[in-house]
């Protein structure tokens, strides 16, 4: 076991592809290699502790949220910002940077969950203001600010493989958007409940069956997208892909999120139960009618009878 000394840390991230391991030390991003746990590169710019990290596109950016209520992204060529790319021009340097790097700015913010998604140029974060903002140009202009109401979001994910973007909110309930959202359209969702807790983290196994939750609640839930989502196998044929060079504007769905189902397979089992406990009933029920009638008409029958003999 290797120890690397430093300032609090709030949040560690490995890279997907193995090659890097990020801490958020203080003030600053430590980009370390894993494998001799030196710290090769620091990156400087916010101005309050490091709380997220997040890396995306490939591992080609690392997205980075402090207490402060600023989001950066950094392009994985971390030299750029150590002033040690003696390789390339200063004007080419700054120019990359400025096309590949992402700002967002908010205020009393405390941010709980941030992705990115690079083929629409959507940063995605959520957090204490109860609501989930969508931030295209490299974060510098707001595209959409969904509400949640009484609802906190605490957690995200988003899933391109399947289109979908999970929110984990405070009070154990995880809400489930197609994406990408189109602020031309009316948003829907899909809800259900796993936790009795604050959700405090989503993630998706590498075979892309499953979604995994754990919560302040002290459980771990794992759910194949299967057993929830009912037509996720479909849900690529669901959506009308634009591509990147296209109005995000122009983005259509092809079905309404009210034809989808979300619910989990024993709960449908139960109510298929139920369903056939009352269909016995009713049956039941039309049979003892049938008889009731009969026994009426027998009866009316015998009255019928018994007028006429007493009328002759």
């Amino acid at each position: 076991m290797s120890t690397i000394e430093g300032k609090p840390t709030h949040c560690v991230e490995y890279s997907k592809g193995g090659s890097y391991l990020a801490a958020g030390m203080g003030m600053k991003i430590c980009i370390i290699d894993p494998y001799t746990q030196e710290i090769k590169y620091q990156l400087s710019n916010h101005t309050s502790q490091i709380k997220l990290l997040q890396w995306a596109m490939n591992d080609s950016l690392l997205i980075s949220a402090c207490f402060g209520g600023s989001v950066y992204g950094w392009v994985s060529r971390f030299e750029y910002y150590s002033g040690d790319a003696e390789e390339i021009g200063k004007s080419d340097q700054i120019k990359y940077l400025i096309t590949n790097r992402i700002e967002f700015q908010t205020k009393n913010v405390k941010f709980s969950g941030l992705d990115y998604d690079e083929e629409f140029d959507i940063l995605v974060t959520c957090g204490s203001d109860k609501k989930i903002i969508l931030s295209i140009e490299h974060g510098t202009h707001n595209y959409l600010e969904l509400d949640m109401g009484s609802y906190i979001p605490c957690s995200l994910l988003l899933a391109k493989q399947i289109q979908f973007l999970f929110v984990g909110t405070n009070l154990g309930t995880i809400r489930a958007y197609l994406w990408p959202i189109n602020k031309n359209r009316k948003i829907e969702f899909l809800e259900y409940q796993i936790h009795s807790k604050e959700v405090t983290s989503i993630v998706m196994s590498s075979d892309l069956q499953r979604i995994f939750s754990c919560s302040k609640d002290g459980s771990i839930v794992g759910c194949k997208l299967t057993d929830i989502i009912g037509e996720a196998q479909g849900l690529p044929n669901i959506l009308g892909r634009k591509k990147q060079n296209n109005e995000l504007s122009a983005f259509k769905t092809h079905v309404s999120l009210d034809t989808l189902t979300l619910i989990y397979r024993n709960t449908i089992s139960q109510k298929l139960e139920e369903i056939k406990s009352l269909e016995e009933d009713i049956k039941e029920k039309e049979e003892n009618a049938k008889l009731e009638i009969q026994k009426i008409e027998k009866t009316h029958e015998q009255c019928m009878a018994q007028i006429s003999k007493d009328v002759i």
